[in-house]
C-alpha cells in the first residue's frame, strides 16, 4: 500500500502510532477499525438488569404486598387488577417484566400472556397462580407454553421471586 501526504498506514500491531489532525488513518484490516467495531456493536442489544415491573393480580392484598416488597428492593412497580388493565398500562409505558396471576376477571393471565407475546415477542413474563380447584401444574405449563419464562405457584417465596428477577437481563 502506498500512503499519500494526508494518510498514514497503521497495521493492527502498530498501537503506538499517533496521527496528526490532518492525517487519515488507514487500517490494514478494515474490520479492526474503531468505526467498524462501533457499527458492529450498534446492532448488539445492551443487556441491563430489570428496573420496572408490571404486576397484575385481582387480589388487592397480594398486589399491595408484592408492590411493597419489590419496591423495597429498588424496583419500580405498577399494578393492574386484571389483564385488560395490564395491557393498557403496558401500552402506556412498557415494563421490563410483567408478573401476572393466571386467574383474573375480565382478561385472565393466559390471555394476557398470549396477547402480549403476539404484540411484543421479547417481553419477559412471569406467571403465578394458587387456585386449588384447578390443576396448578397444568395451568403453569400452559402459561410457559404461551410464553411465560418463569412460573410460580402461590404462596411464592419472595427470595425465589427476587432471585428469578435478578437473574433476568433485558
Amino acid at each position: 500500500m502506498k500512503a499519500d501526504s494526508n494518510r498514514k498506514i497503521i497495521s493492527p500491531d502498530d498501537q503506538a502510532a499517533s496521527v496528526s489532525q490532518n492525517q487519515e488513518t488507514v487500517y490494514d484490516n478494515p474490520s479492526e477499525s474503531p468505526e467498524t467495531i462501533i457499527e458492529d456493536l450498534a446492532d448488539t442489544p445492551v443487556k441491563r438488569p430489570v428496573k420496572s415491573i408490571l404486576f397484575a393480580d385481582d387480589e388487592e392484598p397480594v398486589r399491595r404486598l408484592f408492590k411493597a416488597a419489590l419496591e423495597k428492593f429498588g424496583y419500580q412497580v405498577r399494578l393492574a387488577t386484571n389483564g385488560n388493565e395490564a395491557m393498557a398500562l403496558f401500552h402506556e409505558d412498557p415494563a421490563d417484566l410483567i408478573i401476572t396471576d393466571i386467574f383474573m376477571p375480565e382478561k385472565d393471565g393466559h390471555t394476557l400472556i398470549l396477547e402480549v407475546k403476539q404484540e411484543f415477542p421479547d417481553v419477559h413474563i412471569f406467571a403465578i397462580t394458587g387456585k386449588d380447584f384447578f390443576d396448578i401444574h397444568m395451568e403453569l405449563d400452559i402459561a410457559k407454553t404461551l410464553g411465560a419464562i418463569q412460573v410460580f405457584s402461590k404462596p411464592i417465596k419472595l427470595s425465589q421471586l427476587l432471585a428469578a428477577i435478578k437473574a433476568l437481563s433485558v
